[in-house]
């Protein structure tokens, strides 16, 4: 007798499986110069309309589907490091590099990645790399100039900065234009010229008022000059800008703490605790200021203990929950309870179970 026969609808399964599998997968096709000009474009104008969460998948798009393309690994590592996302920024970067060694532009990004990385000799090769490929680039001219200025050669620095004002012309982005008045403050703060860089940063933010970052360059400035009324205007012109953007949000939150300035941080950390309930620095930042602004102790500890359930390694919240029992509620025993109360019950994968935490002495 003959084998036995399958079933008709496995046979067709079958027979669809093979035909799937014989079948090609297609990758996304090349894009074209004109396409990658467009998607760098359109990252770029959410970059710098403050919506980085969108503007970082438009960059990570871009790269992925234009690997060879330098200028785009320079856009995403640029953006990158005003994340401050240093390590990704710095892989970028030299991603740029290497898909077009003889590009500038990638030159030119890496140096500012290596400056604002600390890798101050590395930045200065780069920038002087930068500069030698493209010497009519603003940004070459101007990312060199603040690696030299960082590295204390303030002379060169400025012939630099007097090479990117000549490269600027009515075509030039708001963003070199910018630029050019922001390293005249960063080389006047380097010599000791607290009014020169607080003038200096006042004209970068007028040149791009819409973006967050150049407030917060502003307020620092207005910081560093002692004049924390400014500062409090400026950042609260900020938060009007930044829409609910949690790592925005945290960057004005570190700032407006710095200044001290509790009323713009309470506003910052109320915000970015209703976005990110879990995220233990917005519950440890949201408990400092309550502190600071409200002698809030008690509102402080429970702030403290959802970041301990939420991240039960986080030392810092433990020795914060300690330091305010100690010093302020004066009930150490009960903290401590709470605290091994808070951690034995985080649930895990499996549900809940007890686990080890580390109690600063």
């Amino acid at each position: 007798m003959g084998g036995r026969r399958l079933p008709a609808v496995l046979l067709l399964a079958a027979l669809l499986l093979a035909a799937c599998s014989s079948t090609p997968v297609r990758s996304p096709a090349p894009m074209t110069p004109q396409a990658v000009t467009a998607a760098l474009a359109a990252a770029d104008a959410l970059f710098f309309d403050n919506h980085y969460e969108q503007a970082q998948r438009g960059y990570a798009q871009l790269v992925a589907r234009a690997p060879g393309d330098p200028v785009a690994h320079a856009a995403y590592a640029l953006f990158l490091n005003y994340r401050q996302d240093f390590t990704a920024a710095l892989a970028e970067a030299r991603a740029g590099v290497a898909a077009g060694p003889r590009d500038g532009r990638a030159h030119a990004v890496l140096c500012r990645v290596q400056d604002w990385s600390t890798h101050l000799e590395e930045a200065v090769r780069a920038g002087a790399t930068a500069v030698s490929l493209a010497p009519h680039d603003p940004l070459a001219q101007l990312y060199y100039s603040e690696a030299l200025a960082d590295h204390g050669d303030t002379d060169a620095a400025r012939s630099h900065i007097d090479a990117a004002r000549a490269a600027i012309g009515p075509r030039s982005s708001a963003y070199q234009r910018a630029e050019l008045h922001r390293e005249q403050a960063n080389l006047a703060r380097d010599t000791g010229d607290r009014a020169g860089a607080l003038a200096a940063s006042i004209a970068a933010h007028e040149q791009q008022p819409g973006w967050v970052e150049r407030s917060t360059e502003l307020a620092g400035a207005y910081i560093d000059s002692s004049q924390l009324d400014g500062a409090h205007r400026v950042l609260d012109a900020a938060l009007a800008l930044a829409p609910s953007d949690a790592q925005l949000l945290a960057s004005l939150g570190s700032v407006a703490i710095q200044q001290p300035d509790f009323a713009a941080a309470e506003k910052v950390y109320t915000r970015l605790v209703a976005l990110t309930p879990r995220d233990p620095d917005a519950l440890e930042g949201a408990a400092l200021v309550a502190m600071a602004a409200h002698r809030d102790s008690r509102g402080a500890r429970e702030l403290l203990l959802r970041a301990l359930a939420a991240d039960p390694g986080d030392v810092a919240a433990v020795d914060f929950i300690l330091r305010l029992a100690r010093d302020v509620d004066g009930d150490e025993a009960a903290a401590r309870d709470q605290i091994q109360q808070t951690v034995a019950t985080v649930r895990g994968a499996d549900g809940p179970r007890p686990r080890p935490v580390a109690v600063p002495d």
